[in-house]
């Protein structure tokens, strides 16, 4: 089965935007780093929130819902989960085990 994300980055300047991908692992926030490269800048943004669906449909529906938020809103669904801001992306096997989670609780 297929898994949408919708996710909530965070870029240098502290804008926030919301996005939707079907993997997180590739497509979710750029970073400075080329695969494969040890790079010592750090990434270009910081991947804060993200929920999993498994109907494309409802990821877009949920994507446009938050993408309509004003910022106010979206800090705070941010500080919800993530307090510290802490970018989701750092550890890429946590990131997956996450996403693997996810999927499992969604079928």
């Amino acid at each position: 089965m297929h898994s949408y994300y919708v996710y909530v980055i965070c870029n240098n300047a502290g804008k926030l935007n919301v996005g939707l991908t079907s993997n997180l692992l590739v497509s979710g926030p750029s970073r400075t780093e080329e695969p494969g490269h040890n790079h010592p800048d750090p990434p270009s943004s910081k991947l804060l929130y993200f929920e999993c669906f498994t109907c494309e449909d409802k990821a877009r529906i949920r994507r446009r819902d938050i993408d309509s938020w004003r910022e106010k809103k979206l800090q705070e669904l941010v500080e919800f989960v993530n307090p510290e801001w802490y970018d989701l992306a750092r550890n890429r096997g946590e990131l997956q085990y996450t996403m693997d989670r996810m999927e499992q609780n969604n079928n």
